[in-house]
């Protein structure tokens, strides 16, 4: 029996919940980037989304699974491994994948600097489960309360915990004093 494709309506979940904006913080704004099929036009996206809210930008690929592993080969194309890499590069913006392990109920957030470094530091071909599981990466659940299938995820917290993981990378301590003393 083959098993039914989920990744557009959880990408639709990934973008209400970022828009969501019931606890009236500052907006989110995102963009769904053109998805062509079979890469037809030559339009070679990076991502399937992109995002800003002040002071950070986001390219965000979703991508789901069923099973254990998220295959990089298959699922990844090297037009979003070279791409994200390049954006990730940019001071204030976070490039990653939002991956949603089907099988596990599982929603993480992984940069591509830590798939790079599964990829050519520790020579692995997918992100396995157990590699969130024993925290190898640096990583974030996507939290959310599940319904019949998707999930309802936590503005909120997903929004923070972006913030948080983009400061991180960039070591910054407080966004205003990196932009004051520019």
């Amino acid at each position: 029996m083959q098993k039914k494709n989920l990744g557009k309506e959880f990408e639709q979940h990934i973008r209400d919940s970022l828009t969501d904006n019931t606890d009236n913080s500052y907006p989110f704004s995102i963009d769904r980037l053109p998805d062509p099929v079979g890469g037809y036009v030559a339009i070679r996206n990076i991502c399937d989304f992109t995002g800003y809210r002040f002071p950070f930008s986001y390219f965000l690929e979703c991508k789901c699974t069923y099973g254990n592993t998220l295959n990089f080969k298959g699922a990844i194309t090297t037009d979003q491994w070279e791409g994200l890499t390049e954006k990730s590069k940019v001071f204030g913006t976070l490039a990653g994948f939002c991956v949603w392990f089907i099988d596990y109920d599982t929603t993480i957030f992984i940069p591509i600097q830590e798939m790079n470094k599964l990829r050519y530091e520790d020579n692995k071909k997918s992100l396995n489960i157990k590699d969130i599981d024993h925290e190898k990466v640096n990583y974030f659940d996507i939290e959310g309360k599940k319904n019949r299938v998707y999930f309802n995820y936590n503005h909120t917290k997903f929004v923070t915990n972006l913030e948080n993981m983009c400061k991180s990378y960039w070591n910054i301590k407080e966004w205003s004093v990196k932009l004051n003393n520019e």
